[in-house]
This record gives structure tokens, sequence and C-alpha cells, in this order.
């Protein structure tokens, strides 16, 4: 399965809010090889901007 990734998914866990849980769970199944995450260079852009 594949999975596009928005910006909020980043923020959301880097500012852990409150259900950031549940985005911790998506990126972790791609850290596992469970799922792949497809990420634009747009969305690495504004992730590098709101952090």
């Amino acid at each position: 399965m594949k999975v596009n990734l928005d910006t909020n998914i980043f923020i959301s866990v880097k500012n852990k809010e409150e259900d950031s849980h549940f985005c911790g769970v998506v990126l972790d199944a791609i850290d596992d090889n469970k799922i792949k995450g497809i990420v634009s260079t747009i969305i690495i852009a504004e992730v590098c901007c709101f952090s």
C-alpha cells in the first residue's frame, strides 16, 4: 500500500498534538516497511519552514 503524506502529519508529531499518536502509527508503519510513504518536495519545504 502507498500513502501520500501531507505536512500536517509531520507537524502534528513534531508539536506533540493531541491526536499525534495516530500520525506516529503511520510513520512507524512506513519505517517498518509495512506501507510505502510518498512525500513531495513541496511538503519537505513546508516542514522545513514550520520547524
